[in-house]
């Protein structure tokens, strides 16, 4: 198979951040002379804008149906999105239980990057990744996610969700990594490529400012301890922004300090509150409501009953099915009320290796030394030359860091993420007759951002 540089495209800066390093052992590799340098830049798909209201109430009717039609165009289907249901039953559970402690997570975000790590792999390394993910086989999967990511990002005018992704390098020259790997993550991920020296602290730096120009600092500190070693193979990087205001915003007058329930004692927050004409959801053991933003995206608000606990409740398919926005199922009723709602301001943020989390879904393969598979990647023999001499190199993933941020006000939300692949070598039931009802989420609750029907982020707040 031939060996080569992949085309130059044009690269687009976003939020919420996915790194996969790869990693190998073998010895002392011979520095790459040259700093970070771009070989491919990506290009974007363009999208009709959405129009400007003419004389301030009436648009434009061949520019609105331009950009009706090319919503309609990227809309996902209930077969795809059925097929990614399932990895969100999975990821959402594994990702959010465990401890009292708040936990934050983007579960697209996790997919795109896990998807091209199966790009990379081969053997029965794959087939556990397409196993979370949905498809059976790397083309179909590759479509899927492609989908996946032309449903999500937009730069339409109206608000920002957009996504990026990048494959980081060691050598510029040597010929060392599979052409069809890369063209690949180029055309179907719109993924930018560039080469450096790894383990070099220019390059770490490099790393490091792109990453936080991408997320707009909203991840610095977690950004600091990012690094690539001196024996990494590659490292693939998948970003993405969610930034959006409320359809209809909270009154920062009625913002008050109330007592928040948290499990380490009552603690006081500013509350937002509200009074809105919604659908109440409720199942055997929560409750649940969906706020919209100006733009379709909705946060979907689940409270748990009173002495229910989240681990437990995450684990109900009824849950799940709400808050990742699958088919709910007869079990969750609904009704439509006027709700006084009390919601905490947040910002809540988590960081931590999820490696053993992920091997509990299926996943173990990519982590054994023994069983891993990457030769689609770096080709059967895995050789790598340094200083005229070719050393076989085993690789496998050693540690999986991901970080999420999400930040709620009055106002709306923006949310960022990361996850770090290093691959190493050596509510209580509604009383009948109600029509008014009180929602306030003054204990523990769990909530997704949606963007269109897909979970961009999901979290667990203890302490808001």
């Amino acid at each position: 198979m031939s060996k080569r540089s992949i085309l130059k495209r044009a690269v687009c800066a976003v939020l919420a951040v996915t790194m996969v390093a790869l990693t190998g052992c073998g010895g002392r590799r011979e520095a790459i002379r040259a700093e970070k340098s771009a070989l491919s830049i990506a290009a974007y798909p363009e999208r009709p804008k959405y129009p400007e209201a003419v004389d301030g109430w009436k648009y434009d009717e061949g520019a609105y149906d331009a950009w009706a039609a090319s919503e309609r165009e990227r809309t996902l289907g209930a077969e795809e999105l059925g097929k990614m249901a399932g990895a969100w039953d999975k990821l959402l559970p594994a990702l959010l239980t465990g401890g009292d402690e708040n936990r934050v997570c983007s579960p697209a975000n996790l997919y795109v990057a896990l998807s091209m790590l199966a790009e990379c792999a081969g053997g029965e390394s794959r087939e556990q990744l397409l196993g979370l993910l949905g498809e059976r086989d790397i083309e179909a999967q590759r479509a899927l996610t492609k989908r996946l990511w032309e449903a999500v990002y937009n730069d339409d005018g109206r608000y920002n969700g957009l996504l990026a992704n990048s494959v980081w390098l060691r050598s510029a020259d040597e010929g060392e990594y599979e052409s069809a790997v890369l063209e690949t993550l180029s055309r179907d991920y719109y993924a930018s490529s560039f080469a450096g020296e790894m383990g070099s602290e220019n390059l770490n730096s490099v790393l490091r400012d792109w990453l936080n120009g991408q997320t707009g600092g909203l991840l610095q500190q977690e950004i600091e301890g990012v690094e690539l070693e001196n024996n990494t193979v590659m490292a693939l990087a998948s970003t993405a922004y969610f930034n959006d205001m409320w359809a209809s915003k909270f009154d920062p007058d009625s913002t008050e300090r109330d007592t928040f329930h948290a499990p380490a004692g009552d603690i006081e927050r500013d509350f937002m509150r509200k009074t809105v004409r919604s659908a109440y959801y409720w199942g055997e053991d929560f409750a649940g409501v969906v706020l919209y933003f100006k733009t379709g995206g909705s946060m979907r608000l689940l409270l748990p009953d009173e002495g229910a606990d989240i681990n437990n409740v995450l684990g109900e398919s009824a849950a799940l099915a709400f808050l990742t926005g699958d088919r709910i199922p007869d079990s969750v009723e609904r009704r439509t009320l006027k709700i006084h709602l009390s919601l905490p301001k947040f910002d809540v943020v988590s960081n931590g290796d999820i490696k053993e989390r992920l091997a509990a879904v299926g996943v173990t393969d990519v982590f054994d030394p023994d069983a891993s598979d990457f030769r689609p990647l770096i080709g059967e023999d895995n050789v790598f030359s340094a200083a005229g001499e070719s050393e076989l190199w085993q690789v496998w993933v050693d540690r999986v860091i991901h970080g999420a941020r999400v930040c709620v006000d009055e106002d709306g939300c923006e949310a960022a993420a990361y996850t770090l692949i290093v691959m190493d070598g050596n509510s209580s039931a509604l009383p009948e007759e109600v029509e008014e009802i009180e929602l306030k989420f003054e204990r523990p609750f769990l909530f997704s951002l949606m963007s269109g029907d897909v979970p961009m982020f999901a979290g667990a707040v203890y302490e808001p």
